[in-house]
């Protein structure tokens, strides 16, 4: 990709792609435990964004200052980043030529942390008729229908004030960032919160809500991914019952 090629709306276009196959990709987290953190989430978008993007556009946790003026000196004079007052976003691309930030990105994720091999095993044990697993299958089934109960009560109530400024936490920070690129540095950077979320399927407007309180700019985007893991581990359980 040459260097004329590489428009905020080409990066915003490259972004929102690799989002979209990261997303796709992580329904396989029912059949291995590839995607067990947050951080393995960034890790993987980031991969992918490397793919894509020339080299030196893509980092992850690039301090940006508050004062967004001292940006592009601090990486012009010392390669990096040292002011005291700024936030650290999980995925920053750059144009490393002009020292500017193209795309600021926070990456959330809220797992349903249920490992699917133990189901898996127990299905298999009753198949293969090993009664002496009978003890395991009914653990198993009772720890699910435990888990569920609970699951579906926090559905009901939805995530907590907590929850939910844990990840609007930076981001008036964020909003004062790129109004000020704008109107400081006349330069407009794309912001996103990117969710993978498998608990709450009403998220996204529960974000949308929190997120307009602070008066966002429109180059500000929330971009919820919700998978209804819980369905999955009703089906699971049903086939156990059936089982015992």
């Amino acid at each position: 990709m040459g260097e004329e090629e590489l428009t905020l709306e080409k990066v915003v276009e490259v972004f929102e792609k690799s989002w979209d196959e990261l997303a796709y990709e992580y329904e396989e987290r029912i059949r291995a435990p590839i995607w067990c953190s947050e951080s393995d989430i960034q890790l993987h978008l980031a991969h992918k964004l490397l793919n894509k993007l020339p080299k030196g556009y893509v980092h992850t946790e690039l301090k940006i200052p508050l004062e967004v003026e001292k940006f592009s000196w601090s990486l012009w004079l010392g390669g990096r980043v040292t002011a005291k007052k700024c936030i650290r976003p999980d995925i920053v691309i750059i144009n490393p030529y002009r020292l500017v930030p193209k795309l600021i990105a926070e990456v959330k994720f809220t797992p349903v942390y249920w490992g699917f091999g133990p189901i898996i095993e127990a299905l298999l044990a009753k198949e293969e008729n090993r009664e002496k697993e009978y003890i395991f299958i009914t653990s198993v089934k009772n720890a699910l229908e435990k888990d569920i109960k609970y699951l579906k009560i926090c559905q009901e109530y939805g995530p907590l004030e907590r929850e939910l400024k844990a990840y609007t936490k930076n981001m008036d920070k964020l909003i004062g960032i790129l109004n000020d690129f704008k109107s400081i540095e006349e330069e407009v950077v794309a912001g996103y919160l990117c969710v993978l979320d498998e608990v709450y399927p009403d998220i996204e407007e529960r974000l949308k809500r929190e997120i307009e309180k602070y008066n966002p700019p429109e180059q500000i985007k929330l971009i919820v991914k919700h998978y209804p893991t819980i369905e999955l581990l009703e089906e699971a359980l049903t086939k156990l019952q059936a089982l015992t």
